[in-house]
C-alpha cells in the first residue's frame, strides 16, 4: 500500500490523563480545538484565562499573574473606540463598562488560581515568537490600536527560559503535582512574512527543546501536522490553519499518547450524550422521539451513577425539559 504521511508515533505523557483529570490550557487558538474536545470527552478543562494569547512571553506571565492573585485596576485599561481593554488580555474582555471590564478580567483571574491549585496539567500551545510592545509593556493583544504605537521584535529564548522558570516555580508552590505539557502550534503566522514564520517556530522549537523533558513534557502538534501530514490538503484555504482533519489527526495521536483505552472509550459514551444535546428534533411528539429522549436520559443517569465525578447535568435538564414538552 502507498504511504503517504509518516505516521509519526509521539512519547506517552504520564501519568495518563482521565475523566478525573483538571486540566487548564493556555495559548493560540489551537489550544482551544484540544481544549473543546478534552470537555467533550468529560474531563474538567479551563481554557484560555487571559483569552487566545500568541507569544510565549504572554502566555507565561497570564497564568504566573494568575498565580500571583494579580488584581487588575482602572490604571491596566484603555479606551478605544468606546471600549474598556486590557492589552494584556483577548478582546472578548474588552466592554463598553469600565466596571464590568475589570470584573471580567479579575474573575477570571480568581477562578483560574483556585483551579491552578487541584489542576494535574497546565498545557501551554505557544503560537508565535514576535512580541508587540508598546514603550516597555508587552501586548498579548494589539486590539486593532495603529500599527505606530507598537514595536515588534522576536523573543530571546533566555527571556522565554527564565520566565518560564518562576512562573513553575510558583505553580509548585500551590501544586507541587501540577505537571505542564509544552506544545507549538502549527498554525503559520503568515503575516509575519514565510521566513519570518519559519525563524519564530524554529525559536520555539528550541525553546522546547531546552526546557522538555527535564521541567515539562512535549507534545509534537506542530510536528505532526508540519512533517507528518505534510500535505496543504490539511490546511484551510487560507494556507496557515490545520483543517478538520488535521485537528482530529492531531487529536488522536493526543489521545492515544495520554489516555488509556477504558478512558477513550469512556470518552466516546460521553460525546455521543454531548452530541445528542446538538441534535434537532423536528417531531417532539412522535414516539421514535420520545423513547430517544428516554434512553438518552437512561444513558447519561447510568454514566452519572458509574461515575460521580463526571458532570452530566446540563445535558440531563436539557433532555429531561423535552421530555415534559
Amino acid at each position: 500500500m502507498l504511504k503517504l504521511h509518516l505516521d509519526y508515533k509521539p512519547q506517552t505523557i504520564q501519568p495518563q490523563i482521565n475523566q478525573k483529570s483538571k486540566i487548564i490550557l493556555a495559548g493560540s487558538c489551537f489550544s482551544t480545538h484540544i481544549g473543546d474536545r478534552l470537555l467533550n470527552s468529560g474531563i474538567d478543562v479551563l481554557q484560555n484565562p487571559y483569552g487566545i494569547l500568541f507569544n510565549p512571553l504572554s502566555i507565561i506571565e497570564s497564568i504566573e499573574n494568575c498565580a500571583d492573585e494579580k488584581i487588575f485596576t482602572e490604571e491596566d485599561l484603555i479606551k478605544h473606540n468606546d471600549l474598556y481593554l486590557s492589552i494584556k488580555h483577548h478582546s472578548s474582555y474588552s466592554n463598553t463598562s469600565k466596571s464590568q471590564c475589570l470584573e471580567n478580567i479579575n474573575n477570571s483571574i480568581s477562578k483560574t488560581r483556585k483551579f491552578l491549585e487541584e489542576a494535574q496539567y497546565l498545557i501551554l500551545t505557544l503560537g508565535s515568537a514576535f512580541g508587540y510592545y508598546t514603550d516597555k509593556t508587552l501586548a498579548g493583544n494589539c486590539h486593532k490600536l495603529p500599527a505606530e504605537n507598537f514595536t515588534k521584535r522576536i523573543q530571546e529564548e533566555g527571556e522565554i527560559e527564565w520566565l518560564f522558570y518562576r512562573m513553575r516555580a510558583k505553580l509548585l508552590l500551590i501544586n507541587p503535582d501540577i505537571k505542564i505539557i509544552l506544545t507549538v502550534s502549527p498554525v503559520k503566522h503568515l503575516r509575519d512574512g514565510i521566513i519570518e514564520n519559519s525563524l519564530s517556530k524554529a525559536r520555539l522549537i528550541s525553546l522546547v527543546n531546552k526546557l522538555c523533558p527535564e521541567y515539562a513534557a512535549y507534545f509534537p502538534a506542530y510536528e505532526l501536522v508540519t512533517d507528518d501530514l505534510r500535505d496543504y490538503r490539511f490546511y484551510e484555504e487560507d494556507m496557515a490553519h490545520p483543517n478538520n482533519a488535521a485537528i482530529n489527526y492531531v487529536w488522536e495521536k493526543f489521545c492515544a499518547t495520554s489516555m488509556s483505552q477504558e478512558t477513550l472509550q469512556l470518552s466516546k459514551e460521553i460525546n455521543t450524550i454531548k452530541s445528542a444535546v446538538n441534535h434537532k428534533i423536528f417531531f417532539p411528539e412522535s414516539a421514535t422521539t420520545k423513547k430517544f429522549i428516554e434512553n438518552m436520559i437512561d444513558k447519561i443517569q447510568t454514566l452519572k451513577y458509574q461515575h460521580p465525578h463526571i458532570n452530566l447535568n446540563p445535558e440531563e435538564l436539557h433532555f429531561k425539559t423535552l421530555q415534559k414538552r
